[in-house]
């Protein structure tokens, strides 16, 4: 069935956006059942990238394609609005300014961008295809209501009641899917179920406890907090956070417009956008493979738990990567304009610089790696007929860096690039190679039986996707394959050994962050690879029951849910509450609390590592006046003051930094060693405050 849409449709949805907005924002039912927040993202996101997505007048070959880029170009505009309100002191976020006059200017922005089209689309007017639905279908839909229930009502269970049975179930649920699969196939079906299990598997992490787990997140937040509660973004904070306007805008922004906290803003908007990442993936790569191969190759990839673990404890990577696999839909040739590609190429680089210090400094070595393997490859292979990754834009891409991170944050950004810079070159030259590099210590290290289970499982798939690139090279089967996507894999399998070889440029960014961006590229040719392996011992007929029970294993293993079960060193919170994480409770928080208000201007702390996390909700990252405590204790001095969390205080032990001799690893010490009852300042159910004399 077809409907056409008008530009008649899109006056009155922009029209009827401002005003259910208005309506809807201070009204108490609205808020009840958060309708509010609905119209507050469709008003402040979707429509304004909706009119700058049919002013550029760009066409895709997908529906989902042209979601996203309108989804990216609202993002991207909500920042540049903020960044220019910041620039021009039209208004400063929120306490400057009455909120009903920020709510006024952006309403009157949307009706110029309305003024726009309609002056340059008179006549617009597009056919969609809207979607039957059978009942094989609604057997899915089933299944995918399912699961999405049983993940809320799971964190809403292990939050308030401590039970975890839920959380199991939709482990379970969303582990046998590749099996399920088998029966049920449709491409429409295929990109739901993605989005739904990719969704439920961060949403899983991300919904524990009412406040923020992780490490960097309380980093970050601390900086939106600042923006948000300033009234302005302070661009001179020597913080390389500060320079992120996914932090310091984006989330101020959809705070204000959604009337959800910043920290619902990280725990459930932000995973909702990165959800879209795998979908994105399935529709690019899906014209070169066939359906089931994507398919689990796109399962492989958000079944890794840096996908779910740690992106949840990132939100200004979700959004980086987000714009990532958008530039990777403009290299598939998907926009129909080479012109509108270039355009939108400059647009997603410069939201990637402005979203994700990490992910810029790693794309520079993978777009120069990139524009080296085009030019060997280039007379062999031949050019690609769709838009390159030119030199040119390479170049924007470098100088905008440059430009953005030297005027931002006092130039802190662009000192570490030059750090690293220097660091990369002489481990080339001197230390590759390294068995302390962070991938090296991956393979020599011996954990326990399911663990190296997993551990192994990893490094097999390394092997599979290094046969995946060789197929992909030299068989005729995928000579059809895009040349842009090849480059790439190659730049990020170079990355990956380089991973292996270079200590410092690992521990930079991480090893498993690394592999978690490479398999943006590289999923695919891991299921070539896997396949090749199963062909080859003769089990082709059994070939996609094998790769199911091999994902649904991956799946168990990576989520901790075996762990858990087998008690092999759990690692789960969203299972097992007792694990010593950066998870906090309600007297986590007053007691941080308490050293914010009462404590003096130059006071200074002493905390365990997952206690540290905490305070930077209230002080900010570059501030000297927090400390980890160590085995030594001589970095305690008297006029300190010691704070414990609820895990401190029930263990008696902190989580520190052990040194002995020159060496430093991480491990647990006594309290007692270090405090004494009556130093004792502050207490409540959960944490401590001591005060050393």
């Amino acid at each position: 069935m077809k409907k056409i849409i008008s530009n008649k449709h899109i006056c009155v949805l922009s029209i009827l956006s401002i005003i259910l907005f208005m309506l809807t924002y201070n009204n108490d039912y609205c808020n009840f059942l958060r309708i509010n927040t609905f119209f507050g993202v469709i008003f402040s996101i979707f429509v304004p990238g909706l009119l700058l997505f049919l002013i550029f007048k760009i066409k895709t070959k997908q529906i989902i394609f042209s979601f996203s880029i309108i989804l990216g170009l609202g993002l991207i505009n909500i920042m540049m609005f903020g960044l220019l309100n910041h620039i021009l002191y039209i208004t400063s976020l929120l306490k400057k300014v009455n909120i009903a006059l920020l709510f006024i200017e952006f309403s009157v922005y949307i009706l110029f961008l309305l003024l726009i089209f309609i002056i340059t689309r008179p006549n617009y007017s597009v056919k969609i295809i809207l979607i039957k639905i059978n009942n094989t279908k609604k057997l899915n839909y089933i299944y995918l209501i399912i699961v999405l229930c049983s993940t809320i009502f799971g964190t809403y269970l292990l939050n308030e009641y401590d039970i975890n049975y839920f959380i199991a179930i939709t482990l379970i649920l969303i582990g046998i899917y590749p099996i399920i699969f088998n029966f049920i196939r449709n491409d429409h079906n295929n990109i739901l179920t993605l989005y739904v299990l990719s969704l439920c598997l961060l949403w899983h992490w991300s919904l524990i406890s009412s406040y923020l787990t992780g490490a960097d997140v309380h980093y970050e937040y601390y900086y939106a907090k600042l923006s948000l509660e300033n009234g302005y973004w302070n661009v001179n904070i020597p913080s390389n956070l500060n320079s992120m306007l996914s932090i310091v805008i984006l989330p101020v922004y959809i705070s204000i417009f959604s009337k959800i906290s910043i920290i619902y803003v990280f725990k459930i908007i932000y995973p909702m956008i990165f959800a879209l990442v795998p979908i994105n993936l399935y529709k690019l790569f899906i014209k070169y493979f066939s359906d089931k191969l994507i398919f689990y190759s796109i399962i492989y990839f958000i079944f890794i738990s840096s996908f779910y673990n740690e992106m949840s404890q990132l939100p200004r990577q979700q959004i980086a990567e987000f714009f990532l696999v958008l530039i990777l839909v403009i290299l598939g040739g998907n926009v129909l304009s080479k012109n509108k590609s270039s355009l939108l190429m400059i647009i997603f680089i410069i939201s990637i610089v402005v979203s994700h210090y990490g992910l810029s400094y790693l794309l520079i070595i993978i777009f120069i790696s990139y524009i080296i393997i085009k030019k060997i490859f280039e007379k062999p292979l031949q050019s690609c007929n769709n838009i390159n990754l030119s030199k040119y834009l390479v170049a924007i891409f470098v100088i905008f860096i440059f430009l953005w991170y030297s005027t931002t944050s006092n130039s802190n950004l662009l000192k570490n690039i030059t750090t690293i810079g220097s660091a990369i070159i002489y481990e080339i030259t001197n230390d590759i190679f390294n068995t302390k590099t962070q991938g090296a210590l991956l393979i020599t290290y011996n954990p326990t039986f399911f663990h190296s289970i997993n551990k192994y499982m990893i490094l097999f798939s390394q092997l599979l996707i290094f046969i995946g690139i060789l197929i992909v090279l030299f068989k005729k089967k995928y000579k059809e394959y895009n040349l842009n996507f090849l480059y790439l894999s190659l730049s990020m399998f170079l990355i990956l050994v380089m991973s292996l070889t270079l200590p410092f440029f690992a521990s930079s960014i991480n090893i498993t962050r690394i592999y978690h961006i490479s398999l943006i590229v590289l999923s695919p040719l891991f299921l070539i690879g896997l396949e090749f392996i199963i062909d080859k011992i003769h089990l082709r007929k059994y070939k996609y029951n094998i790769t199911s029970i091999y994902l649904i294993l991956f799946l168990l293993l990576n989520s901790g849910f075996i762990y858990h079960y087998t008690n092999d060193n759990p690692n789960s919170i969203a299972l097992d509450d007792n694990i010593d994480f950066p998870i906090y409770t309600e007297g986590d928080q007053f007691g941080s609390l308490f050293l914010y208000y009462y404590s003096a201007d130059n006071q200074t702390f002493n905390s365990d590592i997952y206690s540290k996390y905490l305070i930077h909700e209230n002080f900010p990252y570059y501030w000297n006046g927090s400390d980890t405590v160590n085995n030594n204790f001589g970095n305690i001095q008297n006029g300190t003051l010691i704070y414990l969390r609820h895990s401190n205080v029930n263990s008696f032990k902190l989580y520190s930094i052990i040194k002995i001799d020159s060496i430093s690893h991480y491990d647990y010490i006594d309290i007692d060693l270090i405090i004494k009852e009556e130093n004792k300042i502050y207490s409540n159910a959960d944490s401590i405050i001591f005060y050393v004399y």
